[in-house]
């Protein structure tokens, strides 16, 4: 590669919090091209696709997705004007759940919103974004969406527990009609479930 040259797009594939992120080292036929082509054209090019995907998922251990967002980011050789409906990438569902990346391509499960579009003249490719929006099935993703699972359970039980004691601080007040002890066990139990609603200065100025 002489000096200056762009490097060549590979295919690639990394993981991140959430989701994972796909590079395709070409730009797919536009709906326009695609509806031309004869039905055994976009078939041979829908199982290469799909064989591609497929050794990126083996090659990268990528998981599994039973309820996504798809983004699909093109990235053209110049800047000349496209209809994004032209590009809506309905075939890379169909390569991604053929790949085994995601579990079905029901739109209920699947969101595949606008095409984004980029410009490199020096390397054109196209970058799929893949957002968990539930369970992962396998994969490096699916502890950590278990363990994501779990904090928002703990979460809920807390915001339970701090509700039923906001109730409990308007019935002592109504009861007494004092506030609670400004020290001692119960004070402290008010003032911590207080902070976790986010109302602990309201507590403290006695407008809780």
């Amino acid at each position: 590669m002489s000096v200056g040259q762009a490097k060549p797009v590979q295919w690639g594939a990394k993981t991140f919090p959430g989701g994972v992120w796909i590079q395709i080292p070409q730009i797919p036929p536009s709906l326009n091209v695609w509806s031309r082509w004869h039905w055994a054209k976009r078939d041979r090019y829908l199982k290469q696709l799909t064989r591609d995907l497929g050794l990126i998922v083996k090659t990268y251990r990528l998981p599994r997705f039973e309820e996504a967002t798809v983004q699909v980011v093109y990235y053209f050789p110049d800047a000349r004007h496209r209809d994004k409906d032209n590009y809506g990438g309905k075939f890379f569902l169909d390569a991604l759940r053929y790949a085994g990346i995601l579990k079905d391509d029901n739109a209920d499960l699947i969101s595949l919103p606008e095409p984004d579009f980029q410009v490199d003249r020096q390397r054109p490719r196209t970058e799929l974004f893949i957002w968990s929006n539930g369970s992962v099935s396998n994969g490096p993703l699916a502890n950590r969406n278990g363990q994501k699972r779990e904090l928002e359970e703990k979460t809920r039980k807390l915001e339970a527990v701090a509700r039923a004691a906001r109730e409990v601080y308007k019935q002592w007040t109504a009861t007494t009609g004092y506030l609670p002890p400004k020290s001692g066990p119960v004070q402290r139990l008010f003032k911590a479930l207080a902070v976790l609603e986010g109302e602990g200065e309201e507590f403290e100025n006695g407008t809780y």
